[in-house]
């Protein structure tokens, strides 16, 4: 027992050195490792990255933590709504992104628009056609196979579809002022409903014959065709519906069939 007496007198000296240097004395059994100060999900930032998810600014986790991925995807987001691009979720942001509707269509009416994205969906390998400013089965079948292959409603150019592809949608929303008005089926050029006979039937939805008189079944031929494309099948003639049969909606009567 006496040769234990060193021992203790050395470890007693031990505890008091380090309490003289302010030193905490503790034996690795009492030891306990730091945790980490925890970060807490925000529902304000989950609702953010969700939103931002579906318009298609943001592809990471719908998780409530605000990281890099999502303070990239919030600064896009304002820069396209020509709001500061700073990243944070202020008021005007969250405002913006309450209010945006990108699932509206666009009225391409404009051959320029219509020719950018036709480049566009090239640089993507998605199009093989020329970049005429024609909207025509080409281009619109290119269109779909790019909104399928990033998860998108498939049939129409919507805001979502161009920010997809890269694209401002306001400078293509610019131009919808300025669309030329729907015409009249009744007053249209007999060439004219000749060659959308004609094009209704190559793509199987007419088989009346090709009188260039508007009837029935080029009015339902009509409507089945703007179906198929995800088009509101009101039975109108309008520019988007016109840009999709290959037609140039501000000059109907350019590609009129001549009459036999």
């Amino acid at each position: 027992m006496k040769a234990l007496k060193p021992i203790v007198l050395l470890t007693t000296l031990a505890v008091v050195g380090a309490c003289a240097q302010g030193r905490p004395y503790s034996t690795a059994s009492s030891a306990q490792p730091a945790r980490a100060a925890s970060v807490q999900p925000s529902a304000q930032i989950r609702d953010a990255q969700d939103r931002l998810k579906t318009l298609g600014f943001y592809q990471g986790p719908v998780d409530g933590l605000a990281g890099p991925n999502t303070e990239t995807a919030i600064a896009n987001f304002q820069k396209s709504h020509g709001l500061q691009a700073n990243g944070a979720l202020d008021s005007r942001t969250i405002t913006a992104l309450q209010g945006a509707n990108w699932s509206t269509p666009i009225s391409l009416t404009s051959k320029t628009d219509v020719r950018t994205l036709q480049n566009r969906l090239r640089q993507l390998n998605f199009y093989k056609g020329p970049a005429d400013g024609v909207w025509g089965s080409k281009t619109q079948a290119a269109l779909e196979n790019f909104q399928q292959s990033n998860g998108i409603a498939v049939g129409q150019v919507t805001p979502q579809t161009l920010t997809a592809m890269g694209l401002d949608p306001t400078a293509f929303t610019a131009n919808n002022n300025a669309a030329p008005a729907t015409p009249r089926v009744a007053s249209l050029d007999r060439g004219v409903v000749r060659n959308i006979q004609m094009r209704l039937r190559q793509d199987g939805f007419y088989s009346g014959p090709i009188d260039g008189v508007w009837g029935p079944g080029t009015q339902s031929g009509l409507q089945r065709f703007q179906t198929s494309r995800g088009l509101d099948a009101n039975g109108q003639l309008n520019p988007l519906t016109a840009s999709a049969l290959g037609l140039d909606p501000n000059n109907l009567s350019a590609s009129a069939a001549p009459l036999r």
